[in-house]
């Protein structure tokens, strides 16, 4: 193996071990990334049928960890997005999936709403959970106890968190998820209203193998077929 190879085997492990070293899935043929098509309702960018003419790259560790930890959240409370919502978030915000107001981890959200000693007590503890929230600690805890990673568990704590919010401004989740002001970038209902363009998108054919791939997420036990040897997926952690 020349020095090429050996770096590029290095980083895969190192992304692979980062976001999936407690959750049972097979690292050797997990892939490194995953393809979707982002909305282009106007053709700004050539795209027909409401969707851009190439792919964009997510990495698929993070994005799996992510939605298993949701997932795995459910007997918390955590809101359970559709495969069809999950793909929209990570193709409008990438796999990070923060929202333009929002930060990864989440920590940070505290700070924005005036509480430097939530942050500090997060970054001195090494946790990615904001200590004032009621019921994130346990959340997150529980989360790791299962397997998954800090900054995984914390995308199921900003779910949950961002769901009570929209319940109780009885506003859209996508305008709780991102805030309900304005970054200079996009409003808060545009931000909805494209996020409901993606998720519309999320449904076209191309974007299939994205949705599938999430779906994997969210019921491991899968069966993936190629040539005559089967391959069969079963996280053992199950709910």
């Amino acid at each position: 193996m020349d020095e090429k190879a050996r770096l590029e085997k290095w980083k895969r492990e190192i992304n692979l071990g980062f976001w999936l070293k407690g959750i049972d899935v097979d690292l050797t043929s997990f892939p490194e990334n995953v393809s979707g098509y982002r909305a282009d309702p106007s053709g700004k960018y050539g795209g027909k049928g409401g969707i851009e003419t190439l792919p964009t790259s997510l990495n698929a560790a993070e994005l799996y960890a992510k939605v298993r930890a949701m997932k795995l959240g459910e007997q918390y409370g955590v809101p359970q997005l559709s495969p069809e919502k999950l793909a929209a978030l990570a193709l409008k915000e990438g796999e990070g999936m923060s929202g333009i107001f929002g930060v990864d981890p989440v920590i940070p959200n505290s700070a924005l709403e005036g509480d430097p000693q939530g942050v500090k007590y997060a970054l001195q503890n090494n946790v990615d959970y904001d200590p004032a929230m009621k019921g994130d600690k346990e959340l997150y805890e529980n989360l790791l106890k299962q397997g998954i990673t800090g900054r995984a568990a914390a995308f199921a704590v900003r779910l949950a968190n961002k769901d009570k919010v929209a319940k109780r401004l009885g506003i859209p989740f996508g305008s709780a998820w991102v805030g309900t002001g304005n970054s200079g970038y996009e409003s808060s209902q545009q931000y909805v209203d494209s996020l409901n363009e993606f998720e519309k998108i999320a449904s076209h054919p191309k974007n299939k193998p994205l949705v599938e791939f999430i779906n994997t997420a969210i019921t491991p036990r899968r069966k993936s077929i190629g040539g005559n040897v089967e391959k069969v997926y079963i996280e053992r952690k199950m709910i």
